[in-house]
């Protein structure tokens, strides 16, 4: 796996084949299904709030996504960079402040 992310009995898993989600303490996975072509797509980070594990970001290349229903539905955000998103924190204050840290390529 890339990374992990464990909130109020949910893990988020960030691998090279997906993000998957287990509500059970590892035993069983679901891989979530992203709104991009190559559902097989390596994701680096995911992260999830704290206070709510329904929401959930992960990022693929330079796009981010967000769901607020434990990664059944997803909306897109588009930072304006082109480095890649390696990193993600919701920000423990405000649900709706996302740090991004990313890699450069060159």
């Amino acid at each position: 796996y890339n990374q992990i992310s464990v909130s109020a009995g949910v893990i988020y898993l960030a691998t090279n084949n997906g993000v998957f989600r287990s509500s059970d303490q590892g035993g069983n996975w679901t891989k979530l299904v992203l709104p991009v072509q190559d559902q097989s797509a390596s994701i680096r980070t995911v992260t999830s709030s704290a206070n709510n594990d329904n929401i959930v970001y992960t990022a693929v290349e330079s796009t981010i996504y967000r769901s607020m229903d434990g990664g059944n539905t997803w909306q897109t955000q588009n930072p304006n960079t082109i480095a890649i998103i390696t990193a993600l924190l919701i920000s423990p204050q405000n649900i709706q402040v996302v740090y991004a840290g990313a890699a450069i390529n060159n």
